[in-house]
């Protein structure tokens, strides 16, 4: 299969292939007839049944979904095992782990229905809390979403002098056991990103005096040593993966907070951060270029790619190859609008391992227009990726294709608004041929994508599809489940809500996916076009008892470990894991 073609066609983009191929009418009802003067069932019911199973095996899970609409197909797709567990497959929106290798299509059916129908149960799961003695400071989830639902937050001490105290903990998955980390860092040590899937801890190292500029060092920690935790309030060691454990990094204007922006996407790394000087010869730059995003193989301990840029930019990984940039106005040009562009960071052509960097961005493949009543846009950076690789003891993980792209836009009549698009929808879009990067992007225009992408929030532009649902306050995805709080803002007596969607385009498909809604709580459901997996209110279940002086409860749904901090609605925190 090309690798950019999607697993499913989209809207007015793709004819459907297996109609093409059965040469049968949409099926919008059974007996439909066709120009011919015979039924559709009369049609199928022509071709043997053995020949028709073959035709079938050849056709997608999409494809499947829309033949199993007509009656004669339907009782063939059940009756057939493999291609009932192709078709589940792709109504879940899961890949086959390794694990499945040795199973027989049999068995492996029985484990997704039982793994579906763990996921969709919801029960109480164990919460730990921060502690209450100290300042603690939250750090956002920044890790693979399958294997831990990681907390990771700094223990500060209150003179600023002394070490900080960074604890991460994980509570146990079907794979893992629970996991919990503590360690000491000086006080001039900045935690960047925790991947437990790697496990894999990076610190931004400043140096303990404070300078006009620096040279900054980021230094690549594991969590574990040798499978086992390591111990309490030690220091953590260097990762055994990281060639270079410690990576000079170029010169920043100093003081600074760490990293702009931070993520990990499997061997890869990005950041941002704004220059003194020159990061080649250290000299002072003529160009107001002072940010700067860059992308390095941490294995490999290499810079990869590098991008200048007039002001903060918001950046998010699409693939191995390529990462999505939201380019903010600056002050020199405030008659331009924000730049949404795709950049091209490993050519196609060349392997990972011997990608050359490139340190200019000329590697715009990519240019997505913005509305005209847009006047900011910004890339959700602390989504939970789809790990890569998945767990080596998971028997389904995510699809990859399916992973949403959070885009957050705010209008000029002050409106604001979430827009929900899939990674495999903007990679259709992406040129196929593998020629050089300094081709003219692609451009696309705003009606052409936004219509395609699920939006929450109110929006001037008519041509914006509108959803309802109350004002979220973060987006938390876990494969093509996406969760958020969401209340209405001016009713004090609102109930919040947590609302579960899943833009996975087969989910429609799935059997009864709001069983539990009313068993939880009785919420107005909020129209969307894609399927809602469930709704509950959080105000009851907040009412708990107090640990540790945090109020916490836990809950498991839709394989999401989902936790929420008693307090401010909109300081809740919410943790996923599959």
């Amino acid at each position: 299969m090309d690798d950019f073609a999607p697993s499913f066609p989209f809207p007015k983009l793709i004819k459907d292939p297996g109609m093409r191929v059965l040469r049968l009418p949409p099926p919008q009802s059974p007996t439909q007839v066709n120009p011919h003067g015979d039924s559709c069932g009369a049609c199928v019911s022509r071709i043997p049944e053995d020949v028709m199973l073959a035709i079938l095996a050849y056709l997608r899970a999409y494809e499947l979904a829309r033949c199993r609409q007509v009656c004669i197909l339907q009782r063939l797709i059940q009756s057939d095992t493999r291609l009932q567990y192709r078709l589940e497959l792709g109504i879940n929106g899961v890949l086959e782990g390794a694990l499945c290798a040795g199973m027989s299509v049999h068995d492996r059916l029985r484990a997704l229905q039982a793994y579906t129908a763990e996921c969709c149960a919801p029960e109480l799961v164990p919460v730990r809390s921060p502690p209450s003695h100290g300042r603690h400071e939250p750090f956002k989830n920044r890790s693979s979403c399958v294997v831990g639902n990681v907390t990771a937050y700094m223990v500060r001490q209150p003179d600023g002098d002394g070490p900080n105290r960074l604890v991460v903990y994980a509570p146990g998955t079907v794979h893992e056991a629970p996991f919990a980390a503590d360690f000491l860092l000086p006080h001039f040590m900045e935690v960047a990103g925790v991947d437990v899937a790697q496990n894999l801890l990076v610190v931004f190292y400043g140096g303990p005096s404070e300078t006009v500029k620096k040279r900054a060092t980021v230094l690549l920690r594991t969590l574990r040593d040798e499978g086992a935790v390591a111990p309490q309030h030690n220091q953590p060691i260097d990762h055994p993966d990281a060639l270079h454990p410690n990576l000079a990094i170029s010169f920043i204007k100093w003081p600074s907070p760490s990293f702009l922006g931070f993520q990990i996407y499997g061997r890869y790394m990005a950041w941002c951060t704004r220059f003194f000087s020159d990061p080649i010869t250290a000299e002072p730059r003529a160009e107001r270029l002072d940010y700067s995003l860059e992308v390095w193989d941490w294995k490999a301990g290499r810079l990869v790619w590098r991008g200048y840029f007039d002001d903060q930019c918001t950046f998010t990984f699409l693939d191995k190859a390529h990462i999505l940039v939201s380019e903010r106005r600056s002050l020199l040009h405030l008659g331009e609008r924000d730049k949404l562009r795709m950049y091209r960071f490993v050519d196609s052509q060349t392997h990972a391992d011997r990608a050359t960097p490139k340190l200019h961005p000329a590697g715009c493949v990519l240019a997505l227009e913005l509305g005209d009543t847009v006047k900011s846009c910004v890339l959700d950076d602390t989504c939970a990726l789809t790990p890569v690789p998945p767990h080596p003891k998971a028997l389904f993980f995510p699809d990859p294709s399916l992973r949403p792209i959070v885009i957050e836009l705010r209008t000029h009549d002050r409106g604001f608004c979430t827009l929900l698009v899939l990674a495999e929808f903007i990679r259709f879009w992406l040129p196929r041929t593998s020629g050089p990067t300094t081709n003219p992007p692609v451009e696309m225009p705003w009606k052409d994508w936004s219509r395609h992408a699920l939006t929450i929030g109110t929006h001037a532009d008519k041509n914006t599809p509108r959803g309802s649902g109350g004002a979220p306050h973060a987006m938390y995805p876990c494969g093509s489940r996406v969760a958020y709080v969401a209340h209405d803002p001016a009713d004090p007596f609102d109930t919040p809500r947590l609302v579960v969607l899943d833009l996975n385009p087969l989910a429609r498909h799935l059997h009864a996916p709001h069983a539990g809604c009313a068993r939880v709580a009785r919420v107005p459901m909020p129209p969307f076009r894609w399927p809602v997996c469930a709704v509950y209110a959080l105000r009851p279940a907040l009412e708990g008892g107090v640990e540790d002086g945090v109020n916490a409860v836990g809950m498991q749904v839709h394989g999401l470990s989902i936790s929420c901090t008693k307090g401010q609605y909109r300081d809740q925190r919410l943790h996923y894991s599959t």
